[in-house]
């Protein structure tokens, strides 16, 4: 794969294809003949639901919205004003954050993440700037998955642009999966990766959640209360 987040070549596309997990690839082998030569129908099975508006249009409605009625609410930390400029996506050419233009089609430079990387230099705000860990940045990683899903018309394409921009693929590849299933509801996600996740997560995540609401809602009481519920509160974890 290239910087730009396409492939180099068909045969690296479908290497890609084959090594991404929720896309399913499934074989027939038709007839041998006296020389064992195989014929092989390679089949993808794929199960999108149509998309109730198109992504770019509703990624942009939601950003526009954020930056309109959002943002000004909030105090206006150096945090908060990258957010704005992320959100905004219209870095200069000339701009250390010219990934960032995550609206910007194929036609208008797309992220110009190999333009970026030369301009930052060999580091980039105290860390060093490498091309192989791309992404790690908070914004970066961001501007990585909304522009994955805004640029594509399903869960799985979305994903699969977004690791193909390589770099810190897990993370950046998990944020345009949360903004994805969002979108497209969890019906359209590959049931490989319904099933992957299944077996990763069982229940752990949700647990822990639970229990730190309820250290969350005692706390206060000190525990061995009763909360307003009428229910008792043990410890933090009793």
């Amino acid at each position: 794969a290239v910087a730009d987040g396409s492939s180099s070549s068909n045969n690296n596309k479908k290497k890609w294809r084959n090594c991404l997990p929720g896309i399913e690839r499934k074989t027939n082998k038709k007839g041998e003949n006296d020389d064992d030569e195989k014929e092989e129908e390679v089949e993808e099975k794929e199960s999108f639901a149509v998309v109730p508006a198109v992504a770019s249009t509703f990624l942009d409605d939601v950003a526009d919205e954020y930056l309109a009625d959002v943002l000004p609410l909030r105090a206006q930390t150096p945090e908060v004003l990258l957010l704005r400029r992320l959100l905004s996506s219209n870095e200069p050419p000339e701009s250390l954050e010219r990934n960032w233009n995550w609206r910007y089609t194929a036609k208008e430079g797309g992220l110009d993440v190999a333009g970026t990387l030369r301009r930052r230099g060999s580091r980039y705000n105290g860390h060093p700037n490498s091309a192989a860990y791309f992404g790690s940045y908070s914004l970066d990683g961001l501007s990585t998955a909304l522009h994955s899903v805004r640029s594509t018309s399903n869960f799985n394409d979305a994903v699969e642009m977004c690791v193909n921009y390589c770099g810190d693929a897990d993370s950046t590849g998990s944020m345009a999966g949360q903004i994805a299933g969002a979108m497209y509801g969890w019906g359209t996600i590959h049931e490989r990766l319904r099933t992957n996740l299944n077996r990763w997560d069982d229940g752990e995540v949700a647990l822990r959640g639970a229990l730190l609401a309820e250290r969350l809602r005692c706390d206060d009481d000190g525990g061995g209360a009763d909360d307003e519920e009428g229910h008792r509160c043990g410890g933090p974890f009793d």
